[in-house]
């Protein structure tokens, strides 16, 4: 497996600075003591806003020692009991436990670019170690691929890159590249999602082990199935595997090819046909994410289609989902733009 990327400049620049650029940019300009935005004349001071900033780091400390000690490896600690947490496997329609929770020390995983943020890399060093020696992708487990695919997979390449890369200040001495290996795992293991479906749609869930997890009605919402490239891209682009990108890209085209002639898309969909089961038409749950990553996709990958993409969706949607006092969002009908 190659693990060379065609392009980590472009891959670090993404993965490290879209999601965290004011915060790091803020962070760094507190380091060196200098004005920051917003301008001067806001009512916090340099020194408040230093306070604020240790604030955040020792929220950030209390919440990962509390999960350490009462709960890894499991993927959450419950904050009022202080138990661990994973997936309800005696309780499969537990969706909103089960979709997120895998066995696979999702807190640990989903945390390592905020060591990074706080500049934290002894923390980032120490994370990265007991992901290697206790994570496993082959688990018995239900989970939603969108879920999976947000929060590890892109915990796991972030990781990666971060612990790879001599520019970021987390690069590991000791490190193989095992982060890239369990993305890789994971990766695999989510394919079937596509390949069982009859459409270019995923399946929403998989089970780790087992393959896909199979329910009817066979629906899946919007930003489920369109909401993978950037991930999915970047592990290709990583591992020199480019099945991943390759489904993750037709996703969005099915995707793309269903829209209204209004330019927007529904809410809920049957991947086993590819109609659609809710025609409403918003920025909100079940949409939102489809129009970030078509934005952050073009610039990750440098590609035209998605921007094209983009910039048609973000017109409709300021044209048609924006009310008459220009504060709020609506939700209409894809097709006849009723309220």
């Amino acid at each position: 497996m190659s693990r060379t990327a065609p392009s980590r400049l472009v891959l670090t620049v993404v993965w490290w600075w879209i999601g965290l650029l004011s915060l790091t940019v803020v962070s760094k300009v507190w380091a060196l003591n200098m004005p920051v935005f917003p301008p001067s004349n806001v009512s916090m001071t340099i020194v408040q806003r230093q306070h604020y900033r240790e604030t955040v780091h020792e929220m950030f400390r209390h919440a990962m020692d509390g999960y350490m000690e009462f709960a890894f490896p499991a993927d959450e600690v419950r904050p009022l009991t202080c138990t661990p947490l994973g997936p309800l496997k005696d309780n499969i329609q537990a969706w909103g436990i089960n979709d997120v929770l895998g066995d696979y020390s999702l807190t640990l995983v989903d945390s390592l670019d905020t060591f990074a943020v706080l500049g934290d890399k002894a923390g980032f060093a120490h994370a990265v170690r007991l992901i290697r020696e206790h994570v496993r992708i082959d688990q018995d487990s239900n989970v939603q691929v969108f879920e999976v695919t947000i929060r590890v997979l892109g915990g796991l390449l972030g990781g990666h890159l971060l612990a790879t890369d001599p520019n970021l200040g987390m690069q590991l001495g000791d490190y193989n590249n095992e982060l890239l290996d369990l993305a890789y795992d994971l990766g695999k293991r989510l394919l079937p999602a596509f390949t069982y479906s009859p459409t270019n749609l995923p399946c929403p869930r998989v089970n780790l082990k087992r393959g896909p997890f199979v329910i009817k009605p066979m629906h899946t919402c919007t930003a489920a199935a369109g909401t993978l490239i950037l991930e999915f891209g970047t592990l290709s682009r990583l591992t020199g595997d480019f099945r991943f990108e390759q489904v993750a890209r037709a996703a969005l085209r099915q995707l793309w090819s269903m829209r209204s002639k209004y330019n927007l898309f529904g809410n809920t969909i049957d991947y086993g046909s590819s109609k659609w089961e809710d025609t409403t038409g918003t920025v909100g749950a079940g949409i939102d994410s489809l129009y970030e990553y078509l934005l952050k996709a073009a610039i990750l990958f440098d590609d035209d289609e998605y921007l094209g993409m983009f910039n048609q969706a973000y017109s409709s949607v300021i044209r048609y989902l924006v009310d008459k006092t220009g504060y709020a969002f609506l939700g209409v009908d894809i097709h006849t733009l009723a309220l």
